[in-house]
């Protein structure tokens, strides 16, 4: 686990890591990654991955990815850390995000290749058009090949342009990879939300040469002209290759949400018929204490495969209109 370690919200934002050896029924006291010091130097959005690829030569070891605000939140990096002891202690963060007055980038992601590849993605909102980047690592993240372009993205609005809808909606950059043994064994999948219609939805793009090249996106919800779809993530199976990319969208209700997910067999070729995961629709605006209207829907959704192909959502949903975590599970 790995999070944001607010010892003093005003002062400090240090990135903690938990460690369990018991499958998560008891935690390690947490060691921090890197200090933070409040708002001139900011630590957020801090994305663990731990390397679990059979041909890796480099297995075991822990990877994170953050994002670095500087002076006020003026400028801000894509940072990267690494463990080669489980955990115990973490590299010295080196900056991977090009830094020059005024730089945005937001959403680190990080995800291992089949032979221990590592992948770091943000999105960059400046300088420039905004920007899918990514960097790869071939020698388990001591040293990274130059940025690559995945694609230019339509940020979304924030909040967006529904009637009551009041929440942030930050563009992030998602990343996946296949370490099975099948089709699609090694292909790079990126995953993120697009305006360029008017309206929000799902996009994605794949590389199978390691993140050199890219593909060109391609709209994988099948919402309804009109309708918002937005915070993705995607996961693909170790076992089976099987692709799964989920999101929220307003296609039931365009005054609630709807958590909705889609399939690919065919190592992205083409996606099912999305379906429906959440139960029932929820008002996304509804527990006052996150602001009249609500302000924060947490900023995630996430997705996984329990063997062999099974997938596994979380999200935030309202319960008697308190925000809480929500899972298909």
């Amino acid at each position: 686990a790995c999070t944001e370690l607010n010892l003093n919200p005003v002062m400090d934002s240090s990135i903690a890591v938990y460690t369990s050896k018991d499958n998560g029924v008891t935690f390690s006291a947490p060691v921090i990654t890197c200090e933070g010091f409040g708002q001139q130097i900011y630590n957020d959005k801090p994305f663990i991955q731990l390397d679990n690829s059979n041909g890796s030569p480099y297995l075991g070891l822990a990877h994170v990815g953050f994002t670095r605000y500087y002076d006020n939140f003026a400028t801000s990096g894509t940072f990267y850390q690494r463990s080669l002891d489980l955990g115990q202690t973490w590299s010295i963060p080196i900056l991977l995000s090009n830094q020059t007055t005024g730089t945005a980038v937001f959403g680190t992601n990080v995800a291992i290749g089949p032979t221990g590849q590592v992948y770091v993605a943000w999105a960059q909102y400046a300088p420039g058009n905004p920007q899918f980047l990514i960097r790869r690592s071939d020698d388990g993240g001591a040293t990274f090949n130059p940025i690559v372009v995945v694609s230019n993205i339509s940020l979304v609005p924030s909040p967006l342009p529904v009637p009551g809808f009041a929440f942030r909606v930050l563009t992030s950059a998602f990343l996946a990879v296949d370490i099975s043994a099948n089709l699609g064994q090694g292909i790079l999948y990126a995953v993120w939300q697009g305006y360029q219609t008017g309206f929000s939805h799902i996009y994605l793009s794949r590389s199978t040469d390691q993140g050199n090249t890219w593909s060109t996106p391609i709209q994988v919800d099948d919402s309804p002209t009109g309708t918002q779809n937005f915070y993705p993530n995607i996961a693909v199976s170790r076992s089976t290759g099987l692709i799964q990319i989920v999101y929220y969208t307003n296609r039931v209700d365009s005054s609630m949400l709807d958590v909705y997910g889609t399939t690919s067999g065919d190592a992205g070729a083409t996606f099912a018929v999305n379906t429906r995961l959440s139960d029932t629709s929820f008002d996304p605006n509804a527990d006052p204490s996150y602001g009249e209207p609500c302000t924060s829907l947490g900023d995630y959704i996430d997705v996984a495969f329990s063997y062999p192909d099974r997938q596994i959502t979380v999200w935030t949903g309202m319960i008697n209109n308190i925000q809480n975590i929500i899972s298909n599970l």
